[in-house]
Parts: C-alpha cells; sequence; structure tokens
C-alpha cells in the first residue's frame, strides 16, 4: 500500500467508484518469452475520464489483504489527493475509443516477444494521448515496462522503463514515470534512480522534459 500511494492524482471525476481493478497473473513477463518475474505484481486502475494509475505492490503484502480491503486501498493510492504534474497543460483531443486496425507487430523491434500482453491490452479503450493505447507488464524487481500502440494505424513503440509507478491521462500526451509522492520525507528518501522523469508524446516519440 505504501507503493500505492506514490500514484495519487487531483483529476476532476475520478473516484474509487469509477475504477475497475486488474492485475497481472503471476506477476510480470520477463525479457524472453515464458519468463514470469513471481517477485511482484502489477496492479491498475481505470476511470471511465481517462485516468490511469499503475503501480507495484508487492505480492506477499497483497496475498495478506482480503480481495475486497486490498481493492479499496489500491483505489485510495491511485485516485486519492496528491498533487502531480498538470496533465491538463499538455493537452490532447480524445478522437477515438477502441483500436481501428489490427496492432502492427513489424513495427518496432522485440514487440513479437511480447505478443500476448500486447494483443490482451490493445482489446481496451484509448487512454493516452488522445488516441492511443498503454499496455503495460512488470519486468523484474522493481522494473515496469510497456509499449503505446497508436489505434489509428497499430504502429507500437516502448515506452520509458519505470521504476515505481507511471500515470498518464487520454486527455493529455504527458507521461510521468515514478511520480512523486504526497511525502516529502518519502520523495527524498528516494534513490536517484527513482526520481521522477517526464515525458512529452510527440511525432511517435518520448522527449524528455525536466519542469512540466
Amino acid at each position: 500500500m505504501a507503493k500505492a500511494r506514490l500514484c495519487k492524482s487531483l483529476i476532476p471525476g475520478s473516484n474509487p467508484g469509477d475504477a475497475s481493478f486488474s492485475s497481472s497473473p503471476d506477476g510480470g513477463i520477463g525479457r524472453h518469452t515464458g519468463l514470469k518475474i513471481l517477485r511482484r505484481k502489477l496492479c491498475g486502475f481505470k476511470s471511465r475520464s481517462g485516468y490511469s494509475c499503475t503501480v507495484y505492490v508487492p505480492m506477499k503484502r497483497l496475498a495478506i489483504l482480503s480481495l475486497p480491503v486490498a481493492w479499496l486501498a489500491l483505489a485510495w493510492g491511485c485516485l486519492g489527493g496528491a498533487i502531480l504534474p498538470p496533465f491538463n497543460k499538455y493537452p490532447a483531443n480524445v478522437t477515438l475509443r477502441k483500436m481501428q486496425v489490427p496492432v502492427r507487430f513489424d513495427s518496432s523491434p522485440g514487440v513479437k516477444t511480447f505478443r500476448t500482453r500486447i494483443v490482451e491490452g490493445a482489446a481496451g479503450d484509448v487512454n493516452f494521448a488522445g488516441h492511443y493505447l498503454i499496455v503495460e507488464w512488470g519486468c523484474g524487481t522493481s522494473c515496469m515496462s510497456g509499449v503505446v500502440i497508436n489505434a489509428m494505424d497499430g504502429r507500437v513503440n516502448f515506452l520509458p522503463t519505470a521504476v515505481w509507478a507511471r500515470e498518464y491521462h487520454a486527455e493529455s500526451i504527458l507521461l510521468a514515470n515514478n511520480p512523486p509522492s504526497p511525502s516529502e520525507q518519502e520523495n527524498a528518501a528516494r534513490p536517484e534512480w527513482a526520481k521522477p522523469e517526464y515525458f512529452l508524446w510527440k511525432d511517435e516519440v518520448f522527449s524528455p522534459i525536466t519542469n512540466p
């Protein structure tokens, strides 16, 4: 639950009642086909407003909680009231809801390795930058990988790797990796490799920015 607190946001219309719980069974898929990482479970919430938040929760901690309690705890963590980057400063018009064409697995090297996970995620709703779908999975301890899929032409690009959490919106081109915690003490205690990182998605490229 401590990790879940890293991903709160002030998003009008987003609340635990709007959210749905999802998780990757048995942890994430590694770099090679069929390799399962059992250390952590990837959990996410997506609200009707297009807000998406994904966090890592240690599997042992999740197992101790009953499902309703775990659901509520993670929903609170993702949809609470921490101050995060101004996503509305970098708007995108939501023009599509679903994929219009099949995923193009030949559009980026290495994409075919994660075919099953990408196909499953591509069946969801647009959740990033107007007409894109972000699909995520675990890649080991303190590692979050994934891709962004263009719903209009099926092209796929890999996401910048995150270690703590990731936040993005259907109505924004801003991607936040390892977003700040509501606790300044926790932020100050983070190692350098786990500091927040921000990217703007333009022309099918993630460009890093320092002060969003």
